[in-house]
């Protein structure tokens, strides 16, 4: 009996196996497409779900993130497969293509001309390329109607949430513009005395009820246990940080401390000062706990919950406080870390202090009367009302001298020597700003929008803090650009030395370091500041990772990510060349004995090389085909042969320039009327420096298009022609040595060829002479000038000869 029965189960098992098999076989044998277009139907399905849900009344947030989860996962899902769609559809056309660009012979036979010829058997190898032909076009074709069916499912998914973001928007909103009692109506205060009274029975019920939920515990193992342990641990943190605040010292005797040394204190200053207050409310809640029980039921929750909100007020005044003594520091003006003079320091910290706490105090008072789920009627609007428009008017009567000009002002003195305003007009225009604000709020307030009013102090005071940590974070990273670049620290001795930079020159990048540090602080409060005027935090992250994700552009999808590679690919190759620029400069073409002119011209080809290389692979980092570029650059070409003939034709004679060097680098020439030495030959134009020290800009096509005499392009020997009047009567035998000997006696003469004197003309007032000499170069042509007349007129005026030179 017992081996039949095995034996049924072994044939039961199998054909279990056998059948499971089967359909696992029958699932996979299904077509592709048939599996997507069971995807896409599940999709819609889905996202019909979605849509009856938002089509209900009285929907809540809860129901509302459900359907956004579920219209996020099908989009998600969608976009995924849609990519590899994509990616299978592109395969496929490059193999469609690469089949159809075959020669006419391996084509298929319908493809070619019909001609009457006689019936013939078709190649085997021509109908298995129609049959593949076929079959890559019908793939095609369905992996494109696939790519519809998910872009299609993406298009719904994103109105279903815009439409969520929509009704999110106006479930949280609505309620800050519902009009509520009035603080400025009788029956107002009326209502709220009793709202009042009963917060107080029920915060003093939810005492009795902690006290009184469970009996107290055994004070001997109390004692013996948890209190010693927690009396430990507790007592060591605090003494932990007490040891911490003592090292905490702001000495006045030291010079100027660096500012991430001002900060580092202030953090160590905050973090201590606020734990220690944790710790000394967290010791007295565990002994609470210790001796009563922790009761925690449904009557000690208000209890509970304003233990809580009065915990975390006290916590953010101890850090305000903290803040406060870190950037103003008054007694300790070297250790501020917020640029504010010692008048605008004290009145701000002597204001301001007053004012948090003011409204850590309303908070508290809030926290006692608004939680309204623990109220018999949900709620207590009246008392609620009075305590928002009392804070907002103590709010705006406290913020208004701390919003003053004259407790803005600067520890830099102005231009003329007296105080200057912080931040300028942009910083009095925001103060402004605020100030308007906090009236708005107040009469919001007595109009009975307390929930409104609410809102805007909370985020203007949010708003506040985000600032002051983005312009700390921005002075921090200045520092620590200037400490890195210093030449006296261990990081600028390593980077200069990695960079070739010498101690005695100053370390250039620090606009576009503070330039990636500013992107990234908006970016960071562009993500920060919606959230702190309560717009939806998933639906903030949700647009930023679709944005992160790219635009898709054609074929190509292009994201900010991308461009950060490709930018950083881009700086990498230009620092490589740069490096290996410096490298032939300094070490290869010296020990070729390459002159200095050829020098410059193969450093400026190899600059314009690196470039084209870094674009070329920063172009393929960002993902873009060269097919697709060089069309692009294909439809340009037009545009640059319409309005850009000038810049291309002053282009292409820059690298005529280059190769093949008619004027270098240090020869004199003369372009127009301009003459001068080069001293640059660009891309586009050549930088001439003349005798004046003056700079002229020609363009490069005008040394191709017109003619140039270059002076010293063979060698850079010059030559200077003297004409010498002589007045009749005087020995020409005598004139001729003496000019010679002149020229033999000057420093800039070369006696290699010999000076010329020539008998030029005889005139009816005088002898016309003519003195040829040679120089060692062409620009010292005027001071050779000005020492042969110094030099010819003293020769002259000696007795006997009586001529006169010009």
């Amino acid at each position: 009996m017992q081996r039949n029965v095995r034996r049924l189960l072994v044939g039961l098992t199998a054909a279990i196996a056998v059948l499971s098999t089967a359909v696992d076989v029958r699932a996979q044998a299904l077509p592709p497409e048939r599996v997507f277009a069971s995807k896409a139907t599940g999709w819609s399905r889905t996202l019909d779900r979605v849509e009856d849900v938002l089509s209900r009344p009285g929907l809540a947030l809860v129901e509302l993130d459900e359907a956004r989860s579920t219209a996020r996962d099908v989009r998600d899902e969608a976009e995924e497969e849609a990519k590899r769609t994509r990616e299978t559809a592109r395969g496929l056309r490059g193999r469609l293509g690469r089949m159809e660009a075959r020669p006419p012979e391996a084509r298929p036979a319908e493809a070619k001309p019909a001609e009457p010829k006689p019936a013939a058997a078709p190649s085997p190898e021509s109908e298995e390329v129609r049959v593949q032909l076929e079959r890559l076009r019908l793939e095609v074709t369905n992996a494109e109607g696939a790519v519809k069916l998910a872009e299609d499912a993406i298009a719904r998914a994103g109105q279903a949430l815009d439409r969520i973001a929509r009704l999110r928007g106006e479930l949280v909103w609505a309620p800050l513009f519902r009009a509520g009692p009035s603080p400025l109506s009788p029956a107002t205060w009326g209502k709220a005395g009793a709202e009042v009274g009963d917060a107080w029975r029920t915060l003093a019920a939810s005492w009795r009820a902690y006290f009184a939920a469970a009996a107290p515990r055994d004070p001997a193992r109390s004692a013996a246990g948890v209190v010693a342990f927690n009396t430990a641990f507790y007592g060591a943190l605090a003494l932990a940080l007490v040891w911490l605040r003592r090292r905490v010292v702001r000495r006045d005797g030291i010079d100027a401390p660096s500012y991430r040394r001002r900060l580092g204190v202030a953090v160590l200053d905050i973090v201590s000062r606020v734990g220690l207050a944790v710790v000394a409310i967290r010791y007295a809640t565990n002994m609470i706990d210790v001796h009563f029980g922790g009761a925690n039921g449904e009557p000690t929750r208000p209890l509970v919950v304003f233990a809580g909100e009065a915990f975390r007020n006290v916590l953010l005044f101890l850090f305000v406080q903290g803040l406060a003594e870190a950037s103003l520091t008054p007694r300790h003006p070297r250790w501020r870390i917020a640029p504010f003079s010692a008048e605008s320091a004290r009145l701000i910290a002597g204001r301001g202090l007053p004012l948090a706490a003011a409204v850590v105090a309303l908070s508290i008072l809030n926290a006692a009367i608004a939680p309204g789920e623990f109220a018999a009627d949900h709620g207590r609007p009246n008392a609620e009302a009075i305590l928002v428009s009392i804070g907002a008017i103590v709010v705006l009567l406290m913020a208004v001298p701390v919003l003053r000009a004259d407790a803005w002002t600067s520890s830099t003195p102005g231009e003329d020597g007296g105080p200057a305003l912080l931040g300028g007009g942009a910083w009095a225009l925001g103060r402004a700003v605020i100030g308007l604000a906090l009236a708005v709020v107040a009469a919001a307030a007595l109009a009975g929008y307390a929930a409104l009013a609410d809102r805007v102090v909370d985020s203007i005071i949010a708003t506040a803090l985000l600032a002051f940590v983005v312009l700390v974070l921005r002075a921090l990273a200045s520092d620590l650009f200037a400490a890195a670049a210093a030449p006296a620290s261990s990081a600028g001795r390593r980077l200069r030395e990695a960079f070739g930079i010498t101690a005695s020159l100053p370390a250039h990048g620090r606009l576009l370091f503070l330039l990636a540090v500013d992107f990234a602080l908006f970016c960071g409060v562009a993500l920060t500041l919606p959230v702190l005027w309560g717009a939806d935090t998933d639906d903030i992250v949700d647009r930023a990772v679709k944005l992160a994700a790219g635009v898709r552009i054609g074929e190509r999808t292009i994201s900010p990510l991308d461009v950060l590679m490709a930018v950083a690919v881009f700086a990498v190759v230009v620092l490589v060349f740069r490096g290996l620029r410096r490298l032939l400069r300094e070490r290869v073409l010296p020990g070729l004995q390459v002159q200095e002119s050829a020098s410059v011209s193969i450093d400026a080809v190899a600059n314009y090389f690196g470039v084209v290389i870094a674009v070329l692979l920063a172009v393929t980092a960002l993902g873009v085909d060269f097919t697709s570029l060089a069309l692009i650059v294909g439809a340009l070409s037009v545009g640059i042969g319409l309005g850009l003939q000038n810049i291309a034709n002053n282009t292409v004679s820059g690298l005529i320039l280059l190769i093949e060097r008619p004027v270098r680098v240090g020869e004199r020439v003369t372009v127009g009327k301009y003459d001068g030495v080069v001293r640059r030959v660009n891309l586009r134009a050549t930088e001439i420096e003349t005798d004046q020290r003056a700079t002229v800009i020609v363009p490069n096509s005008e040394f191709l298009q017109s003619a140039v005499v270059n002076w010293t392009h063979a060698d850079t020997i010059g030559r200077l022609d003297m004409p010498v009047s002589v007045a009749h009567g005087v020995d020409v035998a005598a004139v001729e040595p003496m000019l010679r000997a002149v020229a033999a006696e000057n420093p800039y003469v070369l006696s290699d060829p010999p000076p010329v004197v020539l008998f030029k003309a005889l005139t009816p007032t005088a002898m016309e002479f003519e003195l040829r000499v040679r120089l060692l170069h062409p620009g010292d042509a005027l001071a050779a000038r000005t020492s042969l007349n110094h030099a010819l007129l003293r020769r002259l005026r000696s007795p006997g000869l009586g001529v006169a030179a010009s």
